[in-house]
């Protein structure tokens, strides 16, 4: 969805639940999974709601710019991923995870790490929680790295396929923008 506020989504999310009762009744959930750059969001939960918020999102009612429905293969970063966090603990569990060497950021907290337990519960919580890309870019352009005084990161490298979070970085900030390389194919 691009063109709505936080709070827009969120009153076209509980929209969807009035509009779908059969799948409310269920216990059907649709949230903000993915907060890509400033009113640029991705939503999760049950397909008929997902489909319908597609569907409502550029009406007059709600004014998005943009409602595309992306091919995904599940509701990642939604209520329905929260079966798998006790296995995906258990694993955590058993891995031996130590502290990086430098700062590694959360993109449940959109801070840096602090501790190898740390680590492990969040990224178990990032099964169902929405991921906050905006808001960990904006937090890595700030973050001081302590010993030389120096503040943020100095280049970011999308080496996606298709240069999507170089495109999304334009959207982020500009000096983001021009400080990120898309590797080639």
């Amino acid at each position: 969805m691009i063109g709505l506020s936080d709070t827009a989504l969120e009153a076209l999310c509980v929209d969807a639940l009035r509009a779908c009762p059969a799948v409310a009744a269920a216990g059907g959930s649709l949230a903000i999974a993915n907060h890509l750059f400033p009113a640029g969001r991705v939503l999760s939960g049950h397909e008929d709601l997902v489909d319908w918020a597609a569907r409502a999102a550029p009406t007059p009612k709600y004014g998005a710019v943009a409602a595309t429905k992306l091919a995904v293969a599940g509701a990642f970063h939604s209520a329905y991923m929260a079966p798998a966090k006790t296995t995906l603990l258990a694993a955590l569990a058993e891995a031996a995870i130590i502290m990086p060497r430098i700062p590694v950021f959360s993109n449940v907290t959109a801070a840096p790490y602090e501790s190898p337990e740390q680590i492990k519960e969040l990224l178990a919580q990032q099964l169902d929680s929405p991921v906050r890309w905006e808001q960990t870019i904006k937090a890595m352009l700030a973050h001081s790295t302590g010993a030389s005084n120096e503040t943020g990161v100095g280049c970011f490298i999308d080496a996606g396929p298709s240069n999507q979070l170089k495109s999304i970085m334009r959207r982020i900030d500009k000096g983001a923008f021009r400080a990120t390389t898309a590797l080639e194919k």
